[in-house]
């Protein structure tokens, strides 16, 4: 059995069982042989990465949500400190999807791409990181 079609059946199982982070394992694979993406590719990539991101930025702005209420409530700005840190390591494991995801679009994926819609799918999900990088970073980037 071939890499190809062994990555493009994990994937497929990672995705089934929910273990996202292990799906962009094997969707980084597939997009590294450097060749155009069909569509249902681009699919399982935009799958896997949403899947990580996604609870990744709910929880900085519960986090974000609750350093502002405590820091007015005297009794819980000692926990502040400790908020501020785990927020920092949400940060960090954010910077560091959307970035991997930034890389692979400049260095495979864009460069692949032959038709306009896929050119038009990863300029988007360019954006849509580039976006979510805003939302928590403060200053230029």
């Amino acid at each position: 059995m071939a890499a190809y079609d062994q990555d493009t059946f994990m994937a497929k199982v990672c995705e089934q069982t929910e273990r996202y982070e292990d799906m962009i394992g094997f969707i980084k694979k597939i997009v590294t042989q450097s060749r155009e993406l069909t569509n249902d590719e681009r699919n399982s990539l935009s799958v896997a990465y949403k899947n990580v991101i996604g609870p990744r930025r709910t929880a900085w702005r519960v986090l974000n949500s609750i350093e502002n209420r405590d820091k007015k409530n005297p009794n819980l700005e000692k926990y502040i400190p400790l908020l501020k840190d785990y927020k920092k390591k949400v940060e960090e494991e954010l910077t560091n999807y959307c970035q991997e995801l930034l890389k692979l679009t400049e260095s495979h994926l864009l460069p692949n791409s032959k038709s306009p819609e896929a050119k038009v799918f990863f300029l988007k999900l360019q954006g849509d990181y580039y976006r979510y990088i805003s939302e928590y970073t403060q200053g230029d980037y």
